[in-house]
């Protein structure tokens, strides 16, 4: 159930991923999970009022769940990485 997030692509991606929000969403908080429960800072996030640039070249090939926390909530969003 995604509420603050319209959309998120390229997934699968190689180096960047980009989040389109709904109006009036601040994110305070984006971070990866590996499968083995490892939380991973992305390289660099962008925050705009309208998305998020997330810049993954740190993350090595596989599947994440990316969380995405505002004050009120959190939307989980499954990502690939694929180089």
């Amino acid at each position: 159930n995604i509420s603050f997030v319209k959309r998120v692509y390229p997934n699968p991606t190689d180096n960047e991923l980009l989040v389109e929000l709904k109006e009036n969403s601040i994110v305070k908080k984006v971070e990866f999970i590996d499968f083995s429960g490892k939380i991973i800072k992305p390289n660099k996030v962008e925050i705009s009022k309208t998305s998020i640039r997330i810049n993954v070249s740190n993350l090595n090939n596989g599947i994440y769940i990316l969380n995405l926390i505002t004050d009120k909530e959190l939307n989980k969003v499954k990502v690939v990485i694929e180089r």
